[in-house]
């Protein structure tokens, strides 16, 4: 998918993730960055937690 490849091209520029987090397991699930894996350190700068269980977690990078 070359949309991968564009996110794998331009992962060292994004200084911020917002991740919604949802309490559903479903299946393998696609992988975000194409190519090696390169761990990076986030900080988490803000969450929330809504009723249903959902969490929006803001990250920084470190």
């Amino acid at each position: 998918m070359r949309w991968r490849k564009l996110a794998a091209t331009l992962a060292p520029e994004v200084d911020r993730l917002v991740l919604k987090i949802y309490p559903v397991t479903a299946g393998d699930g696609i992988p975000l960055f194409a190519g090696g894996f390169a761990p990076q350190q986030w900080k988490l700068v803000s969450h929330r937690v809504f009723d249903i269980g959902v969490i929006l977690a803001q990250y920084e990078r470190s």
